[in-house]
């Protein structure tokens, strides 16, 4: 798109923006300022609270309000609360900085994000706004979930450091955990003109498939051999044993599919998956994270996918068609959290960020 300008180093930041979380000096938590607008919707409350001049962060909570714990460093000041103007014209509540106009559509029960010059950056997708009531072993919590809606020339960056070789991420499935070395982050910078930050500390999944299929063991792939791997105990030697699965899945309509192949454990050492013959990755190191994940054209009917893995590893591959959106997913949290920063280039957006978080230390030489 004209409008926007996307620099290499935007790009980097984008993806290893973790640095402003992990080099920042600690500093206490702060209570959530007092929110700027708040409308009362089905279920629950949202809240919009105004943080820079380009940045507004929105909650959406089932219970009544009280000042919770940010996670550290989401402000630079966090006794600093930036004005807005609230404008409330019956069926359309807005909050306007400078930079960035939140308006809140009755009718629909989404919330959309414009530039100063009225031009869409961002909007809900209607109906996808979720906080339910959730048990993770046995503690009980909440799970959330929100989707935005994603034009098809959109191009989404960010998420972390990950192996899959993947630059826009639009439509593209991601778990968002950090295993050695894989960097989660949970933000992304889009060619529309913004950014968003999930705010959530846990587990995130973002553009998580509806489809699932468990892999069963059907053979064995060569004779076991000892691997010397490093271990949160020290160095160990393993027995390690390569074994084929399959499985089959019915896709409905043809056209691109998100896939994610989870191969049930803390760490692996191979990505091997193919699907009707066609192999769609192999790759091998001792470093690699659980899952990974990959966008493949499949025509509709049955497919057979087999996965060359470890014997006492478990895989299962999640799958679905390609949505005209962008969904991120916490199965622990207390409310749906995020923070949307306007450009609308992309170093705009990005020096937003750091408005934010602070300004990232120079690496030391």
């Amino acid at each position: 798109m004209d409008h926007f300008t996307f620099s290499r180093r935007a790009m980097l930041q984008s993806a290893t923006a973790m640095g402003a979380i992990t080099t920042l000096p600690f500093r206490a938590k702060a209570a959530v300022p007092r929110a700027d607008l708040s409308i009362p919707v089905d279920g629950g409350t949202l809240e919009l609270t105004a943080l820079t001049e380009r940045a507004v962060r929105v909650r959406f909570t089932r219970r009544p309000l009280t000042p919770i714990l940010t996670m550290p460093d989401i402000l630079a000041d966090p006794g600093q609360h930036f004005p807005a103007a609230v404008v409330s014209k019956g069926a359309a509540p807005s909050l306007r900085l400078p930079a960035l106009h939140c308006t809140f559509d009755r009718s629909s029960g989404v919330l959309s994000f414009h530039d100063a010059g009225g031009r869409l950056l961002l909007r809900e997708t209607p109906g996808t706004r979720s906080l339910v009531d959730a048990k993770v072993r046995d503690h009980a919590t909440m799970a959330a979930t929100q989707g935005f809606d994603s034009a098809p020339d959109e191009r989404l960056y960010g998420t972390g450091c990950f192996q899959d070789g993947a630059l826009n991420l639009r439509g593209l499935p991601r778990r968002l955990t950090q295993v050695n070395t894989q960097i989660s982050l949970p933000f992304v910078l889009s060619s529309r003109g913004y950014g968003l930050l999930w705010h959530n500390t846990g587990l995130s999944e973002l553009n998580p498939p509806e489809g699932r299929v468990d892999l069963a063991l059907v053979g064995y792939d060569g004779g076991a051999s000892n691997v010397d791997v490093t271990t949160t105990n020290g160095n160990a030697t393993v027995a390690r044993r390569p074994a084929i699965f399959e499985g089959r899945f019915t896709v409905t309509t043809a056209g691109d599919h998100a896939l994610l192949l989870d191969l049930g454990r803390k760490m692996t050492s191979r990505y091997h998956m193919e699907i009707d013959g066609k192999p769609l990755f192999d790759f091998a190191n001792r470093w690699l994270p659980p899952t990974t994940s990959t966008i493949t054209p499949l025509s509709a009917g049955e497919h057979l996918v087999r996965v060359r893995a470890e014997s006492d590893e478990a895989p299962v591959l999640h799958f679905g068609p390609v949505r005209p959106m962008t969904q991120w997913q916490s199965p622990v949290a207390e409310a749906i959290d995020y923070v949307v920063i306007a450009g609308p280039s992309a170093d705009e957006v990005m020096r937003g960020y750091r408005d934010l978080l602070g300004a990232v230390p120079i690496m030391p030489r």
